[in-house]
């Protein structure tokens, strides 16, 4: 066993590999201009690979535990990889570069200069929606082959701008040619000394509208209590405080309420230096709860496989330094951005699903916080 803040973890679902690591400072240079209104008809000598379906809906393997190294040798990737670039390994969820089958799955790439390119397959529906909507979002343009906004929605539609990871453009790489196009976006994690990260997927209903029963029947059994939780913790990471070392989780979308709180988001918290983990919690819940008053205000999209992404300091000196007796809150401590739309549609109906899983996260917020609160550090000397 190994003990994180107050909370055991059993290492025997655990991999530990060790591997060394080269950085690279090339950047991407292979920057193209596609037009806005390009969809997968227009684009001519697209390969015929298998059809994507199922990429936005789970993790990389059903592992409970495991340790960073081991997401880097789970897959060998055997798809040309670009100079300068590697698979993104703070990813989370879904699918890394692998080849499955007879399916290449291209995944997220990080190009090592705060900026990281996540595909789009051309001859696949699958992520030409989210691409349209990271469009809409930069240059409030009303028109694309899946959103047609009037002019009175652009407020709403900038307000939700600064909820999102910054969006850079698109951009193709020559070691892909005429697969895929990548939607470029500022990395999250990327001002962060020591991230601990949490991929929450919003909603009881995590499947678009046309989902298939068979389909919404697999999402069920992945969270067996999401009609009571109404969100799912996709993956979380975060540094053992005794050993120092990356450990990530992906059981907490199985977890009862009850697991999920005290076994699950605790345990991440909990390592936190002690005037960290009230001033942490609550800041994450100032930002959960400023995203749910624009959903409340909403009624023009509606959000479906959609996360949050969560992202706070685990580096001691830099908590200890900003984190304030007054709890005033500094910008290096933490991030909290929505992620992931492929399934985003344009409604004249609030989004009550997605609201009323937001809410819930707020909750559990709120207990942790109260948590923190009630065990003060000369109670947990005392003890």
């Amino acid at each position: 066993m190994r003990q994180t803040g107050s909370d055991a973890v059993d290492t025997d679902d655990c991999e530990i590999y060790k591997s060394e690591h080269v950085e690279s400072t090339i950047t991407v240079r292979y920057e193209v201009s596609i037009p806005r209104h390009m969809n997968s008809q227009d684009t001519k000598g697209v390969s015929q690979l298998p059809v994507i379906t199922n990429g936005w809906e789970g993790s990389v393997g059903d592992r409970p535990i495991a340790t960073e190294n081991s997401l880097e040798h789970s897959r060998t990737p055997p798809i040309p990889m670009p100079a300068g670039l590697e698979p993104l390994k703070h990813q989370l969820a879904g699918h890394r570069f692998c080849e499955e089958g007879n399916k290449e799955l291209y995944g997220i790439l990080d190009c090592k200069d705060g900026t990281i390119l996540k595909p789009v397959i051309l001859d696949s529906r699958k992520g030409q929606r989210e691409r349209y909507f990271y469009a809409l979002l930069a240059d409030d343009s009303s028109h694309s082959p899946y959103f047609n906004f009037d002019v009175c929605d652009f407020e709403l539609l900038r307000q939700l701008k600064k909820f999102t990871a910054v969006y850079k453009g698109l951009v193709s790489l020559p070691e892909h040619p005429e697969v895929v196009i990548y939607i470029k976006m500022v990395d999250v994690c990327s001002t962060f000394t020591r991230p601990h990260i949490i991929d929450v997927k919003i909603g009881a209903k995590c499947w678009e509208p046309a989902a298939s029963p068979e389909k919404i029947k697999r999402q069920k059994q992945r969270c067996p209590h999401l009609d009571e939780i109404c969100f799912q913790v996709l993956g979380a990471k975060y540094y053992d405080a005794q050993t120092g070392e990356a450990v990530v989780r992906r059981d907490l979308r199985k977890c009862t309420p009850h697991d999920l709180l005290h076994k699950g988001l605790h345990a991440i918290f909990n390592i936190l230096p002690p005037n960290a983990k009230e001033s942490i919690t609550q800041f994450i819940m100032d930002d959960l709860q400023e995203i749910a008053r624009w959903f409340g205000s909403q009624s023009i999209l509606s959000f479906h496989g959609s996360s949050v992404l969560i992202v706070f300091e685990g580096d001691k000196a830099t908590l200890d330094s900003n984190v304030e007796t007054n709890h005033n809150r500094h910008p290096s401590l933490l991030k909290v951005k929505m992620i992931d739309f492929a399934h985003v549609f344009q409604t004249r109906a609030s989004d009550d699903n997605y609201l009323e899983g937001l809410n819930s996260l707020i909750s559990y917020f709120q207990s942790l916080s109260h948590i923190f609160r009630s065990t003060s550090p000369v109670t947990d000397k005392a003890s």
